[in-house]
């Protein structure tokens, strides 16, 4: 007699040497919400668990048999990170950023669905999410699900990644960017990634569009964006301030700052646009007292330019911000003065109209 069980077909274990074919991507452009990637099939070795564990995660339950047999797992069982590991390098042979860094920003719901055992073979299996195309720079923000499943189609590992992809630039044809015959596929897994200059920068406008309360984005810090081969320099300025809390919800509230780092009390670094902005506690930042009494005020300041002055200050008003002066007009423009929660100054400016 035949059981449903009987006839039901056992879930296919990928090639384990061979990337499946995947759609080709080059730039942001080349994406689509629903595409999809799967991975070769890769083999969990024993002494590779304990190997890994050893050096990254020294627990019993991942070097032990008999010691994990005790523990509600029942069983030698890879470490969480080794499996985090072993789906980053199949994710980086799919491909799914083209011949560019995977450049990433935050990782959302990461889970570690069911223990991964010796001779497992696991494969992973991504879908795009959410596209997400910058207003102010040729490059998006992508979001891909990945989940790592077992030869059973057991699902054991998922993380979704926020990578940044460069769009195509301006006047470049499809012709232009193909690659040569999918070659890059068809190499060893062992073979080392190739690294292709490109140009990606960060604004707050980009975070903007992804909406200021969303749950687990992490935001780049300015000092690692700095460093992004092609990148253009972020300027950098520091105020000394009489309350750092105080100062970092004015900042953030009234004029849009992002919070990039908070050592509550003490200091905080804050991005907008291309501007990194540094605030201390007097004597707390890294120039010390430099030889005398770091105190807030004085009339230097950074600017903050603005389609319209009016709405601005109408906004801001409202809020209570303290405004030193009113508005000035020059050759160039208009320009307000306004006060931090400290004295620090900032100014708003508005250039003329043409």
């Amino acid at each position: 007699m035949t059981t449903n069980t009987d006839t039901q077909s056992k879930p296919a274990i990928p090639n384990l040497d061979h990337v499946q074919d995947n759609p080709t991507i080059e730039w942001f452009d080349d994406f689509a919400l629903g595409m999809r990637f799967r991975s070769r099939g890769k083999r969990i070795m024993r002494e590779d668990i304990k190997r890994f564990a050893s050096e990254f995660d020294p627990q019993p339950i991942h070097l032990d048999e008999a010691a994990a047999a005790l523990t509600p797992l029942q069983g030698l069982a890879a470490s969480g990170w080794h499996t985090a590991a072993i789906a980053m390098r199949l994710l980086v042979e799919v491909g799914a950023s083209g011949r560019h860094p995977l450049l990433g920003i935050g990782v959302d719901e990461l889970r570690w669905l069911a223990p991964v055992r010796p001779d497992d073979v696991l494969h992973l299996e991504g879908e795009v999410t959410e596209l997400i195309p910058s207003k102010t720079k040729q490059q998006g923000l992508v979001r891909t699900k990945w989940t790592a499943f077992n030869q059973r189609g057991e699902p054991v590992y998922m993380f979704t990644p926020i990578s940044v992809v460069p769009r195509r630039p301006v006047g470049m044809g499809q012709e232009d960017v193909k690659r040569s015959e999918t070659s890059d596929r068809q190499k060893s897994s062992d073979a080392a990634p190739q690294a292709v200059e490109a140009q990606v920068v960060f604004s707050s406008a980009d975070w903007q569009t992804i909406g200021r309360d969303r749950q687990g984005t992490t935001f780049p810090s300015a000092s690692s964006l700095s460093l992004v081969k092609g990148a253009r320099a972020m300027a950098s300025i520091r105020y000394i301030v009489t309350d750092v809390d105080t100062s970092v919800a004015f900042y953030r509230d009234n004029l849009e700052f992002e919070v990039d780092m908070h050592n509550p009390g003490k200091f905080a670094a804050l991005i907008r646009d291309d501007l990194t902005l540094y605030l201390s506690a007097p004597g707390a930042g890294s120039g010390g007292t430099a030889g005398g009494k770091p105190e807030p005020g004085g009339w230097n300041r950074f600017m903050i330019v603005t389609k319209d002055i009016d709405v601005v200050v109408g906004r801001l008003n409202d809020a209570g911000v303290k405004f030193k002066g009113e508005i000035s007009e020059a050759g160039a423009g208009r320009a307000r003065l306004l006060e931090d929660p400290s004295g620090n100054l900032v100014e708003l400016f508005e250039f003329k109209k043409k």
